[in-house]
């Protein structure tokens, strides 16, 4: 493997950021799932990334949350250059979903 630019690691941890937001925003509820994704990959997009997948889960089953999840993973996978770089941040919801 070749070794990550101080430029590519840079951007690199825009991913982390974003999967970071995606949490906090779905924790205040300010968005709908779907939409949040969406959002978010083309951020990354936009940003010069090749999304695989952003997405919003439950985290014990890995499945789309219901509205008795209560604890939830961001993930996160896209491409930076020939750099594949993958995040998940898991977090709790105070409650159920709406």
């Amino acid at each position: 493997l070749a070794p990550i630019s101080a430029s590519t690691l840079l951007r690199a941890s825009g991913l982390r950021r974003l999967v970071y937001a995606l949490g906090l925003r779905r924790i205040l509820r300010l968005t709908g799932d779907r939409l949040l994704c969406a959002i978010a990959s083309r951020h990354l997009k936009m940003a010069g990334w090749r999304v695989d997948y952003v997405a919003l889960r439950d985290a014990a089953s890995l499945q789309p949350p219901t509205p008795d999840s209560t604890a939830l993973v961001a993930l996160g996978a896209a491409w930076l250059g020939s750099t594949r770089l993958i995040d998940n941040i898991e977090f709790s919801l105070l409650g159920n979903l709406p």
